[in-house]
């Protein structure tokens, strides 16, 4: 059973699948762009250093787990849930970011997705599906400890 959801729950519920598709989507978005900005640095766009370098493979490592992430929370995985949530927080941040530097076209939009999919992350259907593992459902308290 190990990292994969229990298959009397029906599957990992479609609002968890569908939020894995938009962080995909997100973390390959990262990636393009992460590999964009590597190609203008080491076809000499400004001045070479070790440092853009080393950003550069940052980012497009960061972007690689997003997507990663994504893709198994498609799969019905438990990990990446809180990989994609931190991604949002983030992302969040880089949409206020935009929005406060005269970038509302970038900002807007990017700051929807992350909502969007931090709601589906933590929906109901999303959160009863991570429970199940744990036996979080609530239990009647009995005084003596019977029942």
């Amino acid at each position: 059973m190990g990292q994969d959801r229990l298959a009397h729950q029906g599957g990992t519920p479609t609002v968890v699948r569908t939020a894995g598709a938009l962080v995909a989507a997100e973390g390959a978005v990262g990636a393009a762009a992460a590999i964009r900005v590597g190609w203008h640095v080491a076809t000499g766009a400004g001045s070479l250093h070790a440092g853009k370098f080393a950003g550069t493979a940052f980012l497009i490592g960061l972007a690689a787990v997003v997507l990663y992430s994504g893709i198994e929370l498609i799969r019905g995985r438990w990990w990446p849930r809180t990989t994609a949530t931190i991604a949002q927080i983030l992302l969040f941040g880089l949409a206020w970011l935009a929005v406060t530097t005269g970038h509302p076209g970038l900002g807007i939009p990017l700051g929807v997705l992350t909502l969007i999919v931090l709601g589906l992350l933590f929906s109901p259907p999303s959160n009863r599906w991570m429970a199940t593992p744990y036996d979080l459902s609530p239990q009647v308290w009995h005084p003596h400890g019977h029942g």
